[in-house]
């Protein structure tokens, strides 16, 4: 369990996390007495950011302090002596900088709606003479996820939205995408709280207003939020998110089925309240001025929001996260790896990869599978092969916590 100090008095990091809002004053406080929070996670006692979240406030890093909190139990912990995944080189479409993140995607932010297109410039931190890379979708959400620490588990006693709501927040503000403010483009979603409706639905409806048609061009804005459900409408479907009902979002046949194609785990969890999704919204105003969905990327989570690619991986996070272990779920994103694991168990040396194989009998993909054995053989990472075809869940063994792995 994490603590940290706020004008000399001992919280939990978890609960801060959590709800934040309820946290304001001492929050407040700290940023205008102190000018910062402690974190006690290791004898460095690195210091915390506190900043502003519209009228809440949130934790975030100090700068280069990452490598000085605990890298086995600390949700700040960054390993500073090596480049953040994705964001090598002036080319790649994710930069992490001292402002915060440089994104590029492959999504237009203003749309020209009538009159000439013009060609377009380079995206901000490109340099003269080179082609910047840029990202989907999807790989931005996985990105997020990862450098917010949410697809690890420290052996929390918990986790909601409001833990994400934080963390997203902390890794959005100050950052950018297509050379526009990220914190004025990319809207996460608050959690629901009685006490600050008003304040939630005030910042919800000013980042709608941000997306609207002006003149000759559209602009667009990204939300990020969990899918709560989708009911039928005249053209297509209405889209519902879980943490407010003021917005009315429309979605065409078309898209919906592609969507529902493309993210088919995340749009089988919608309803579900064992598991979770979490999406990014591309969103625009048709002439009307009716909020259409454009496109989207969806993951599939668990109960505690850990991204899974199948059932059966929600349901071994789920136990995971039930026995307390720790463990990581790596995500793809940008990167170029020869093996992606679905699971690492971290609290045992040395880790242990986890491969979860439901989809035995597909020549491809029984191929892969003699890949990664070999990889895992080669390189001399231990690993755990579970079949669910084959072996009930309850009968996959583990080892203990802090044991010698073979």
């Amino acid at each position: 369990m994490a603590l940290i100090v706020l004008n000399g008095t001992s919280l939990e990091l978890e609960a801060i996390q959590e709800d934040p809002a309820r946290y304001v004053t001492e929050l407040e406080r700290a940023k205008r007495i102190d000018g910062f929070a402690t974190c006690l996670c290791s004898p460095n006692r690195p210091k915390l950011v506190v900043r502003a979240c519209g009228t809440s406030f949130i934790l975030a890093g100090w700068p280069n302090t990452g490598a000085e909190h605990d890298k086995d139990g600390c949700t700040f912990f960054k390993d500073e002596r090596r480049p953040t995944p994705g964001s090598g080189s002036p080319q790649d479409p994710f930069i992490e900088g001292p402002d915060g993140l440089n994104a590029k995607l492959d999504v237009s932010l203003t749309v020209r709606t009538a009159g000439p297109v013009s060609a377009g410039g380079s995206a901000s931190g490109s340099h003269p003479g080179t082609q910047r890379r840029s990202a989907g979708l999807l790989a931005f959400l996985e990105y997020l996820w990862e450098s917010s620490n949410l697809h690890k588990w420290y052996g929390d006693r918990y986790r909601s939205w409001g833990t994400c709501f934080s963390r997203l927040s902390t890794h959005i503000d100050g950052g950018t995408v297509n050379s526009q403010p990220m914190s004025q483009t990319v809207h996460v979603m608050e959690p629901f709280s009685e006490d600050r409706k008003s304040a939630i639905d005030e910042q919800f409806e000013a980042f709608l207003d941000r997306v609207k048609r002006d003149g000759q061009n559209s602009r667009r804005g990204f939300l990020l939020c969990e899918i709560k459900e989708f009911k039928p409408s005249k053209f297509g479907f209405q889209l519902l998110i879980r943490q407010s009902n003021r917005a009315r979002i429309f979605v065409s046949n078309q898209l919906f089925e592609k969507l529902q194609s493309s993210f088919a785990p995340a749009w089988s969890s919608i309803g579900d309240t064992d598991r979770r999704n979490v999406a990014l919204l591309v969103l625009e105003r048709n002439a009307s001025g009716t909020l259409n969905l454009v496109d989207a990327a969806a993951m599939l989570l668990n109960r505690t929001y850990l991204p899974c690619d199948s059932s059966y991986e929600v349901d071994l996070a789920n136990r995971l996260v039930a026995e307390s272990r720790r463990f990581t779920k790596p995500l793809r994103h940008v990167e170029s790896e020869a093996v992606h694991p679905d699971f690492v168990l971290t609290d045992v040396r040395p880790n242990i990869v986890i491969e979860v194989y439901g989809m035995s009998g597909n020549e491809r993909y029984d191929a892969r599978k003699v890949e990664k054995r070999r990889h895992y053989v080669q390189a001399g990472i231990p690993c755990i092969e579970w079949e669910p075809q084959t072996t009930p869940l309850r009968d996959l063994k583990l080892p203990p916590p802090h044991a010698r792995a073979n």
